[in-house]
């Protein structure tokens, strides 16, 4: 099940609403936007500050401004999420500076290392070797740098490696139906033209 957010982050005293949540044990959780102007979140202190649908977001006039409020901050975690959808946006320009960590999944039959970044793979149950054809366990996967050289780790996370995605990852019967079904949710995007081949890449693989 989903894991129980409020029952971590909320006690007993805590002073919620949508914007600015401030909890019982003294800390506090802002939640804002900024668009292509940084002037509603200028000046704020914290510890943290994640960012979604970063590719939306121009990096210049709004990143580095966002950024200085952790700047002091002894922990100073920056997060970054989104879908690249073009060539030229925020989360390209990060994702080019950065580890580029790919899931690298080793096939069992023959050895070969794949990672997903394409169409290449894709089989009727779920992620196949590249080499051998046969399907891959996502969970004996592991993280490898593309550009260990990069100043932040990044990670690319298409729905294809995600094992509740993959029937092979199913312990039981009620689960390997229950995965098989979201695979062929996948499928069902691409071969019914649902989406376009660009679309299925970006939404779904993440490229």
């Amino acid at each position: 099940g989903a894991p129980d957010l409020q029952g971590r982050v909320r006690s007993g005293n805590s002073n919620w609403n949508v914007g600015n949540n401030l909890e019982g044990n003294g800390s506090e959780l802002l939640m804002s936007y900024a668009g292509d102007d940084a002037d509603r979140i200028r000046g704020i202190s914290c510890d943290r500050i994640l960012y979604d649908e970063i590719q939306d977001i121009p990096y210049d006039g709004v990143i580095p401004v966002i950024n200085e409020c952790a700047a002091q901050s002894e922990y100073n975690f920056v997060t970054y999420a989104g879908t690249p959808k073009t060539l030229d946006n925020t989360i390209e320009f990060l994702w080019g500076t950065s580890t580029q960590n790919e899931w690298c999944i080793r096939c069992h039959s023959c050895n070969n290392w794949n990672f997903y970044v394409a169409f290449a793979g894709i089989g009727k149950k779920g992620i196949l070797c590249m080499k051998c054809g046969r399907y891959v366990n996502p969970r004996a996967g592991v993280w490898i740098p593309q550009n260990p050289r990069g100043s932040m780790h990044d990670f690319h996370i298409p729905q294809i490696i995600l094992p509740g995605n993959n029937a092979i990852c199913a312990t039981d019967a009620k689960s390997y139906e229950k995965y098989l079904k979201r695979w062929q949710r996948i499928l069902k995007k691409i071969d019914t033209g649902e989406y376009s081949e660009t679309v299925f890449l970006n939404e779904v693989i993440g490229v």
